[in-house]
């Protein structure tokens, strides 16, 4: 039986591990780092930080306004029912 020449050792198996271990180590750096930009690209065509902070701003003022009118609401019901 004929042993791969790094794998010849038990250092050599090890070492043999280690360069597939770093090989996939950098695979998955360059595959986050695509993702990572396609994300922002993605972001940036959407309007970016502009447009989030706009909708941001627009909902909690929908929400405060439906909050508002619902403790009102509240309000004028229980002084009907007193």
């Amino acid at each position: 039986m004929m042993l791969h020449p790094d794998r010849s050792s038990p250092g050599g198996a090890q070492l043999a591990r280690e360069k597939g271990g770093f090989a996939m180590e950098v695979l998955n750096f360059v595959i986050a780092v695509v993702a990572l930009i396609i994300a922002v690209m993605a972001f940036q065509r959407t309007g970016g930080a502009k447009d989030l902070r706009k909708s941001t701003a627009e909902l909690l003022s929908r929400m405060e306004k439906k909050m508002r009118e619902e403790d009102a609401a509240k309000v004028e019901k229980e002084k009907t029912q007193h």
